[in-house]
């Protein structure tokens, strides 16, 4: 683990790593198993167990439970210290285009390209089908 990675455990075994991706605008997690082999209760989670999110609490939604209070101030300080830089919004969609986990008004986690900031990252032209 890097010193801008956190990590919450669960009561499984399994673990998320969680961090700020700048080149994306957004938090990045994964959920790991330390052993397939192992005889673990299942936890399951709501959402995607990897992916990039476009907030804290898209990330939780994934996860299906509430981010560590320390770890969360953390990740937000890095993520105000870090933010996307222009050069990296400005070449969105010309030579990258990452997509992001986004809570939908409903509550559905839905994966789009639209770049952090966009005013309707749900519209048609963002979503994978589409790409």
């Amino acid at each position: 683990m890097s010193e801008d990675e956190w990590i919450v455990d669960w009561e499984d075994g399994s673990y998320w790593v969680l961090s700020w991706a700048q080149d994306a605008g957004a938090f990045f997690a994964q959920r790991w198993f330390p052993n397939e082999e192992q005889d673990l209760p299942d936890l399951d989670c709501p959402g995607p167990d990897v992916g990039l999110f476009e907030s804290v609490e898209t990330a939780e939604a994934a996860m299906g439970r509430a981010v560590p209070a320390e770890v969360r101030a953390k990740l937000l300080r890095y993520s105000e210290a870090y933010p996307i830089t222009q050069d990296a919004l400005d070449s969105w969609g010309v030579s990258v285009a990452y997509e992001i986990e986004r809570l939908a008004p409903d509550g559905v986690i839905i994966g789009t390209f639209a770049p952090p900031g966009t005013d309707n990252p749900f519209a048609a032209c963002w979503l994978p089908e589409w790409m």
